[in-house]
């Protein structure tokens, strides 16, 4: 989910002037996956109590459609709840709920995308940014990193209207991305480890008005098994799952 956000992969870099374009695309065009499927936990800290989950999710990407399901496994009293969204750049996008506890299942629409994720400080606007029609500008550049700024395209609705990346020359990775609404710092993502890909493995989102934060770690990434495009309807929402789907995970 959150590699729609992050992915990149390590490539040879020459010592050479890129533009912001150039460094944007090049980092976009690592994400080589068409189809992944992802193990990962959410540990959510609002500064009185913290809580966690373990989730599974199944992500596709078609034609200019993208496609995801997402499944709790742990804790219990989560365990099973599922949401499939399908966001698509040139129709209505699709989004729906499944309660284990109500065995029903409820159609979102395009405005619940600015709601917390589960309770979490990422929504769902979050995994979607990087699949946005944007424009970048080089802000600054070190010996190290590059600061690159990004805005979406006027035609895109988005709760930011701008954000600002580090990206780390040594790694080509995000080291931080900051999240604006207006002049406003509201959000920051902070990635902690990335595997030899560059796909992050620990990576933590701050909301800077309400002090909360939500850090997510990537426990398995598998971009070879095939995922049918049954998983990515109300459909299969309701289809019995297997025993390993529903226990709880250490």
């Amino acid at each position: 989910m959150i590699s729609l956000l992050l992915s990149v992969g390590v490539s040879s870099w020459a010592d050479t002037t890129y533009t912001a374009d150039e460094i944007m695309q090049s980092i976009a065009s690592k994400q080589q996956w068409s189809m992944v499927q992802q193990d990962l936990s959410l540990t959510i800290n609002d500064g009185k109590k913290t809580k966690q989950y373990r989730m599974k999710t199944e992500m596709r990407q078609e034609g200019d459609a993208f496609y995801c399901h997402a499944r709790f496994v742990s804790p219990k009293n989560v365990s099973n709840t599922q949401i499939v969204w399908i966001d698509r750049a040139n129709k209505d996008d699709s989004m729906w709920l499944y309660l284990p506890a109500l065995k029903r299942i409820t159609t979102l629409n395009d405005n619940n995308r600015s709601r917390a994720f589960m309770g979490s400080d990422f929504e769902f606007n979050d995994f979607l940014l990087m699949n946005l029609p944007q424009s970048h500008t080089i802000q600054k550049e070190t010996p190290t990193t590059w600061i690159i700024e990004s805005t979406p395209n006027a035609s895109v609705s988005s709760p930011y209207n701008k954000w600002v990346s580090t990206v780390d020359k040594a790694t080509k990775s995000p080291s931080t991305i900051h999240l604006f609404t207006g002049d406003i710092l509201i959000k920051e993502l902070t990635i902690q480890q990335i595997d030899d890909n560059g796909i992050p493995k620990k990576s933590t989102m701050k909301n800077l008005r309400t002090g909360s934060q939500t850090t997510l770690e990537l426990h398995t990434f598998d971009n070879q098994s095939e995922i049918p495009m049954s998983h990515f309807t109300k459909e299969y929402l309701l289809q019995p799952i297997s025993e390993t789907n529903t226990t709880d995970t250490p």
